[in-house]
């Protein structure tokens, strides 16, 4: 299994990539702000903040490190590392623990991946990643778990794709 994890600063967000059907510890750095709408035209391409982000939006975050605040959106029809496919909210008023935050992630995503993709997590080749909100900007108004597929190769390391992967049932 994989892992991949970014420190991220406020309004922010902190990536964490796994083998879709494994779990993986992350940490708890960054924010992701805002709320997710409904499937993205995916047709646009610039860099966009939590606040902006849709699902179906295509995303480049292979690259991200260290704090940032903003992704590059690019369009589903072009070569591309990550899609958005749930948005997750916290609805707790308080930080409720780096523990709750990811079992909210793990539960959340795996389950909305069966929905997206067409298969379980643990019978998939692609990868799962989160944005996941922490503690040191949690507001309890707008903290969301985002929850985003990638294309993997054979080792298990993600590998950019083109064309959606909603339905790919793989």
């Amino acid at each position: 299994m994989r892992t991949r994890s970014l420190t991220a600063s406020l309004p922010a967000l902190l990536i964490v990539v796994a083998l879709a059907g494994c779990s993986a510890p992350s940490s708890e750095i960054g924010s992701s702000k805002g709320s997710l709408g409904s499937h993205s035209d995916g047709n646009q391409s610039g860099d966009i903040g939590s606040d902006n982000m849709a699902i179906g939006t295509c995303v480049d975050d292979r690259t991200l490190s260290g704090e940032f605040t903003r992704v590059k959106k690019v369009a589903c029809s072009v070569a591309r590392d990550s899609e958005i496919f749930e948005s997750i909210p916290m609805e707790q008023t308080d930080y409720p623990g780096k523990s709750v935050v990811e079992k909210a992630a793990n539960s959340g995503c795996s389950a909305a991946f069966t929905r997206f993709v067409g298969v379980a997590p643990e019978k998939s080749t692609l990868l799962i990643s989160e944005y996941l909100p922490a503690e040191d900007s949690w507001d309890g108004r707008t903290d969301t778990i985002t929850c985003l597929v990638s294309d993997g190769n054979s080792s298990g390391n993600p590998v950019r794709s083109t064309g959606t992967l909603k339905g790919s049932n793989r």
